[in-house]
């Protein structure tokens, strides 16, 4: 237990910093977090699934792991999104422990084991990863195994090598682009002159065919296999050879990305420092060929069109943290001052940035600004406010347009908790929408009648045109209250005659 003390001191530090946004209730909770609430509900109610979230790919899903755990989730935190993103962020400071042994062994020395979990606690990349109610948050944690087990089996350990195989079948489960951790697993070995028992071949492919079943099932049943070579080329466009993205480009976009994972890790403060501390923690990790292996362990990824990926990233916190810590260690043989000086700098950078955005959400992130669950529950208690008990209508202008699944989970959780019933849908037709019938729909607005706005961002501008033309002539503005992008109006209803 005594060797335990450290790492379980900063597993408690990593919790307390990654639920600080919840305690603010700043969860972002837009479209896809409210589409996966209902489907996981739908699971408990016994409509059971076999395809996880839709991927960024047309025709490729992730997972469905991640939705039988949602649903559990959802059903022990009666449908609180902040219950079940308190738990995502417990999670993924287990991220704590593999780190821990993975710097104390490798370096030896139980002081950078230490270190390495207090600047991954710190991380604000990975404060940002964590509460996040989407699939890639649960990928993190099964990342950090995954180089431990490459390092251990590096090492002679066989074990290690069923840990990174283990590891890559539950990142894949989550992140569906993660099944090129495979490809990193076959290269390591290979580069690394690594030998592999027969029985723990056969047992690795054992875990892989029955943690990826469900993708080989569903693949199956929907008639993927026969499509897999199309969705390929919708990544890699092989047919656009005149008009193809110049190899400048890609590589640029490589190196700016690569840069990233210092810059969001170390030094989110500024980007040219957080860039200058990736490259040379680079040229010194040059003789260290395990963390040049793992540093580039996306150029799979990207060779097979990844470099669209929001997430390329993910996980790359693990090789770069122990990278930036051979260059502490180098200085703090030369110059202990300047050391303590570089490390403050990274930790008080990473600690102003968690403290100045965890009151917006998950920022980093690709979501709508101000999605927010505690603008929306301000904007939800002033319509009952305005309501003062009596029945009411909303319609919404969403994204993606004409979706309402976000404001029809959100007041049938909060909403029909608080106050004890949920308004009435005055807006286009749900059927085939995540949470249709949740609120019962009317063709005509109930006085007194609400028009949500969503922000903007990726709707034309001619069909928000339309769809305010279209609510004016229902109803009239007799109000509006702003929650930063989000609007809220009240409006009255238009008696109109024939």
């Amino acid at each position: 237990m005594k060797n335990l003390k450290a790492p379980i001191i900063i597993f408690v530090l990593s919790i307390f910093l990654r639920t600080l946004p919840i305690f603010q209730n700043a969860i972002s909770f837009h479209y896809d977090m409210a589409r996966d609430a209902f489907v996981a509900q739908k699971i408990t109610q016994g409509d059971l699934k076999i395809m996880g979230p839709p991927s960024s790919t047309p025709g490729l899903f992730h997972g469905v792991l991640y939705y039988y755990l949602l649903s559990l989730l959802y059903l022990l935190g009666k449908g609180s999104p902040l219950f079940v993103s308190a738990v995502f962020s417990i999670i993924s400071s287990f991220s704590v422990f593999p780190i821990y042994y993975l710097a104390k062994n490798f370096f030896k020395n139980q002081k950078m084991g230490i270190l390495a979990g207090v600047l991954f606690a710190v991380s604000f990349e990975a404060t940002q990863y964590a509460p996040w109610l989407s699939n890639p948050s649960l990928a993190l944690p099964c990342l950090a195994f995954y180089f431990y087990g490459l390092w251990l089996w590096g090492k002679g350990k066989s074990s290690g090598f069923l840990l990174a195989v283990a590891s890559a079948v539950l990142a894949t489960q989550f992140q569906l682009f993660l099944s090129t951790l495979f490809i990193n697993i076959f290269l390591f070995g290979i580069i690394f002159k690594l030998k592999i028992k027969l029985k723990n071949l056969i047992l690795a492919t054992l875990i892989t065919l029955t943690g990826l079943s469900s993708y080989l099932i569903a693949f199956g049943k929907f008639g993927i296999y026969s499509q897999i070579w199309e969705i390929v080329a919708q990544r890699i466009p092989i047919n656009q050879y005149v008009f193809r993205t110049q190899f400048t480009d890609v590589f640029l976009n490589y190196i700016n990305r690569f840069a990233d994972i210092y810059i969001n890790n170390f030094f989110p403060s500024n980007i040219f420092v957080g860039g200058l501390l990736g490259i040379i923690s680079i040229v010194l990790s040059k003789p260290y060929p395990f963390i040049l292996f793992s540093l580039f362990t996306t150029i799979p990824l990207f060779i097979f069109g990844g470099h669209n990926s929001n997430y390329v990233n993910l996980g790359m916190v693990f090789p770069g943290l122990m990278s930036v810590l051979i260059l502490l260690k180098n200085l703090f043989k030369k110059n202990q001052i300047l050391a303590t000086v570089l490390l403050s700098a990274i930790i008080s950078s990473n600690l102003y940035t968690i403290f100045k955005l965890a009151p917006r959400g998950q920022v980093s992130m690709v979501i709508p600004k101000d999605m927010v669950l505690n603008k929306q529950i301000n904007l939800i208690d002033k319509t009952y406010k305005l309501a003062a008990g009596r029945p009411f209508s909303i319609n919404t202008l969403t994204l993606p347009l004409w979706i309402n699944s976000t404001w029809s989970y959100l007041y049938n959780w909060y909403g029909k908790t608080r106050y004890g019933y949920v308004p009435s849908f005055s807006g286009h037709d749900q059927i085939g929408s995540e949470g249709d019938g949740v609120l019962p729909k009317v063709n005509i607005p109930v006085n007194p009648a609400f028009y949500i706005i969503e922000p903007q961002d990726g709707i034309p501008e001619h069909l928000i045109n339309s769809e305010l033309s279209s609510e004016n002539f229902k109803t009239e503005i007799i109000g509006q209250f702003n929650y930063g992008s989000l609007t809220l109006q009240e409006r009255r209803v238009l008696n109109k005659t024939p």
